[in-house]
């Protein structure tokens, strides 16, 4: 457990968990110190994805599913105990709402609340444009298409190969 969850104030009286799942480039250091600006009711705890930190040696996870699993059969036991929250912010805040769908679905568990920052509803209209550009087994054309229809990245950039 002590490799997925980062917790910096174990409070084993606490009434409620707050898990937190950070965005795609960072580790557990800034999430887990929210434990110092709860009062002893509340452990924060944070998630520690594979290939960062202490887990630097291990590939990153290849796909939602793989994370979702295995953040899932860690925690299962502790969020049995007690009410538990979670918070993610960015690429965070779509694991967090996979692993609350899948908590839901196989185990009847669910957070008391759930907190989603830096990133759009799964339903939304912004995340739509996303989900048509093709990624298993794409050209560089197709994702080209797909990430000029965005509109994130400059026209003159997209005309270099290697880009």
């Amino acid at each position: 457990m002590e490799k997925l969850i980062a917790c910096a104030h174990k409070r084993p009286d606490a009434v409620c968990r707050l898990i937190c799942f950070p965005w795609a480039g960072s580790g557990t250091s800034q999430l887990a110190q929210w434990g110092h600006h709860f009062s002893d009711s509340i452990e924060v705890s944070c998630i520690r994805f594979p290939g960062r930190e202490t887990r630097l040696d291990e590939p990153f996870a290849e796909d939602m599913t793989s994370i979702v699993n295995e953040i899932t059969s860690v925690l299962l036991k502790e969020l049995k105990e007690k009410p538990f929250a979670f918070f993610g912010h960015s690429f965070g805040s779509y694991v967090c709402f996979a692993v609350a769908l899948n908590l839901k679905k196989k185990y009847g568990l669910e957070p008391v609340q759930l907190f989603i920052s830096g990133a759009h509803a799964p339903h939304s209209e912004a995340v739509l444009p996303l989900k048509s550009i093709p990624v298993s087994n794409a050209t560089d054309e197709e994702l080209t298409a797909g990430l000029k229809n965005l509109g994130g990245i400059p026209s003159h950039l997209l005309q270099f190969e290697d880009v």
